[in-house]
């Protein structure tokens, strides 16, 4: 299986981007960086890289929740789908 999702971490940093990495490295402590690569590329299906980083970058617990909630099947992290479609 191909992996779309190379590009983990955006290049400009600030205190959103320096929490949507945090929130990602706790993902891969915890399930490590394969399961990572598919929920980013079940993140970039839905939303546009940007907008992916964005949702992340809320606070690092709630980034950490939206991966996890991701990995799992998404079930739970429906409300964020359903707001933001419109602006991938």
């Amino acid at each position: 299986m191909e992996l779309k999702s190379r590009r983990l971490f955006p290049i400009a940093w600030n205190g959103s981007d320096s929490r949507a990495a945090k929130a990602q490295a706790l993902f891969i402590r915890k399930y490590g960086k394969e399961k990572l690569l598919h929920v980013h590329d079940k993140l970039n299906e839905v939303y546009d890289f940007k907008k992916a980083q964005e949702l992340l970058g809320t606070d690092a617990k709630t980034g950490l929740k939206i991966l996890e909630n991701e990995n799992d099947g998404g079930e739970n992290h429906a409300e964020h789908r359903t707001s933001d479609k419109g602006l991938r």
